[in-house]
Order: structure tokens, then C-alpha cells, then sequence
């Protein structure tokens, strides 16, 4: 895989200038290891995210029914 696809893929994933930079730097390092390292950190944290966003809305779920059954 490319460096553009790569470095392309992680603007479209959301990640910040400065995450895009240390994958950046990883790849031209050439140690895949690494870079493997840093994707699946960016990873987790997105997935976190999104967990926390499930949160988030399995509350105003709640919150709707109550009011709905409260009537």
C-alpha cells in the first residue's frame, strides 16, 4: 500500500495533523512495526470514541422513553 493511500486514509478516518505526522514518520522509517503500532493506537482510540458516543445516546434513549411513558 501506498504512503498517499495511507496518510489519505487517516485525514479521512479523522485523525489529527499531529497523528498523521508520527504515521508519517513511521512509514518513511520503513519499520512496519511500528506503523502497525501507531494505526492500531489511532484505532482504539476511535473506537473508544464511538463507544463513548453509544453512551451518549443509549442515555437520551432513556431519557425519551421516560418522558414518553411519563405521560
Amino acid at each position: 500500500m501506498n504512503e498517499d493511500r495511507i496518510l489519505s486514509g487517516l485525514e479521512d478516518a479523522g485523525c489529527t495533523a499531529c497523528e498523521i505526522e508520527a504515521v508519517r514518520k513511521a512509514l518513511e522509517s520503513g519499520n512496519a512495526q511500528e506503523l502497525l503500532h501507531r494505526m492500531r493506537c489511532l484505532r482504539a482510540n476511535l473506537l473508544e470514541e464511538m463507544h463513548l458516543s453509544q453512551r451518549r445516546v443509549d442515555t437520551l434513549d432513556t431519557l425519551i422513553r421516560e418522558v414518553k411513558n411519563s405521560k
